[in-house]
């Protein structure tokens, strides 16, 4: 059902549609045709997407596709914005084309314009002011000021000691930080308005030379912040973590006398777990659980705004939806954003390209022990829950198309990954991708408010030099450049610390993708 809603609001125009009845009944006809939706399924589908047009018109056309909570914008949300940061990049892609340097590929088809691991704080060599903060205007005079953070005395388990966890399959939960480095967030504050602004300069984004990204970046995300909201509402109270539709006993389509194959007899020369094996494959073959029915759609929660439209008799019938709302809230203090910008690109001859972003999430299995089975029978949980006894509890949860324009949220308790094919594979093709990491607004981290710029081809703007240092060697910079013993860091040093976070954060990974799978499913 989550995969028609979405498949539905790709639609052009659904909103209007989803509101059109003799248009929603040919929809409904035809869903019914494919044989696993039940009218049942069919009326919760029009009563659910109605409400979503409904939600979707006052939401810039952004909607919740996924129980996890993956936010997902029509593909005019950026509008005239998409094509003035197309042209912005281009600029700063040839600003860059000067440093030889710079040609900063993390991926073998991926090029970086602005990369988090890319001048990052260092513990142990980037330094800090405690005293003050700074902004656009200050920030490249500040430069080589501050104390040098030294490096966390708490580096968080060993390599050894997650090594073993992994090995005995324990609860593994490696800490989600490094001792070595740390991406440096922007901060965001916000007008009287409501609209935002950034404070503290974007890592890697000059804020004198490159100033008007900032004035598009702050326009998108005032876009982004609401689907933001959207996105964590779900996680601010446990009524949204109610189950959709509940299965309480599991049953099976009927089968008619001598239709399958007579069920499997233990063999004398078999052990009782390749008999398992066996039985499990006859039932995987010949057993179709039946899907449990839904009841009349009704929302969890309705926005105020939409309650208010709603005849006085039906408003006492719905809950007031307790939205989250990141600028109220937070607006006081500000946010802090982690922005990335990349280009991929794809090649007949690699014609693999991000036209879908997946995801996946680790099930709730509490209520599986509340449903009645056949003990030994776990075809139910493959075909209901997509889930398998004695497997990880990792359920796949769906895709969402990544398209021209699109803006798509989602927070960090799913696992995310992109899908890559070119449309024509006979033409090259690239995507540009604009990224806005959100830090939990409930805890503050160092920011570029209190780290001055680390690049030294920026400090030539502040020790005025007698040449273009530009247009200089590395060897040649260093001469003309002054600087404390190798910091501010050149663009190759910058790359090679780069690498060693890559490896790093690469490691990490590793171990997270095995805590996420450590969870079994037992039956």
């Amino acid at each position: 059902m989550l995969h028609l809603i979405n498949e539905f609001t790709d639609k052009d125009a659904w909103v209007y549609k989803a509101l059109e009845e003799e248009f929603m009944e040919a929809w409904k006809n035809n869903i019914l045709k494919q044989g696993d939706v039940t009218p049942k399924m069919a009326d919760w589908l029009l009563d659910e997407l109605k409400f979503k047009a409904i939600v979707a018109k006052r939401t810039e056309y952004s909607i919740s596709v996924f129980n996890g909570d993956v936010v997902k914008s029509n593909c005019q949300i950026m509008g005239n914005l998409q094509q003035d940061l197309a042209v912005a990049i281009k600029s700063l892609e040839r600003g860059l084309a000067s440093f030889s340097e710079y040609r900063l590929v993390t991926e073998r088809r991926e090029f970086d314009y602005v990369h988090p691991s890319f001048f990052p704080i260092v513990f142990g060599e980037t330094r800090c002011l405690r005293d003050r903060t700074i902004g656009l205007d200050d920030a490249v005079d500040a430069m080589g000021q501050g104390e040098v953070i030294p490096v966390p005395k708490d580096p968080g388990p060993s390599r050894k000691d997650l090594s073993w966890n992994i090995a005995s399959r324990s609860d593994i939960g490696p800490r989600p930080y490094s001792s070595r480095f740390q991406w440096l967030p922007s901060d965001i504050h916000f007008r009287p308005d409501g609209t935002c602004y950034f404070s503290s300069y974007i890592n890697n984004i000059h804020p004198k030379r490159n100033r008007h990204f900032y004035g598009m970046f702050e326009k998108t995300l005032d876009k982004i912040i609401r689907m933001w909201d959207m996105c964590l509402t779900p996680v601010k109270t446990v009524l949204h973590s109610r189950a959709r539709i509940e299965l309480q006993e599991v049953k099976y389509e009927p089968i008619s006398p001598g239709t399958i194959e007579p069920r499997p007899e233990v063999n004398e020369d078999e052990s009782r777990d390749l008999y398992e094996d066996r039985l499990r494959e006859w039932r995987r073959k010949n057993f179709v659980a039946i899907q449990p029915e839904p009841g009349v759609f009704a929302p969890i929660s309705i926005p105020p705004q939409i309650l208010e439209e709603l005849p006085p008799e039906e408003q006492v019938k719905h809950r007031i939806e307790d939205a989250m709302d990141l600028v109220g809230t937070y607006g006081h203090r500000g946010l802090q954003v982690i922005v990335k910008l990349a280009e991929y690109s794809a090649t007949p001859e690699q014609p693999q390209f991000n036209t879908e972003l997946e995801f996946r999430q680790i099930a709730d299995l509490e209520p599986l022990a509340d449903i009645e089975f056949d003990r030994g029978d776990t075809v139910w949980l493959e075909q209901i829950f997509g889930l398998h006894n004695n497997e990880p509890a990792v359920q796949e949860v769906g895709g969402v198309k990544i398209l021209d324009g699109r803006a798509i949220t989602w927070p960090n308790t799913l696992q995310h990954r992109g899908v890559l094919e070119l449309e024509d594979k006979t033409k090259p093709g690239y995507a540009q991708i604009l990224q806005f990491m959100l830090i939990d607004p409930n805890i503050r981290v160092i920011s570029t408010a209190n780290v001055p710029p680390q690049r030294l081809d920026w400090k030539h703007e502040v020790d005025v030099a007698p040449v273009d240092v530009t247009k200089l060697s590395l060897e040649e910079k260093l001469k003309v450049i002054p600087r404390e013993g190798r910091y501010p860091w050149a663009l190759q040093e910058a790359k090679d610390i780069l690498h060693e976070a890559r490896i790093e954060r690469q490691e990490f990974n590793r171990y997270q993708d095995v805590a996420f799978h450590s969870k079994n499913v037992a039956l």
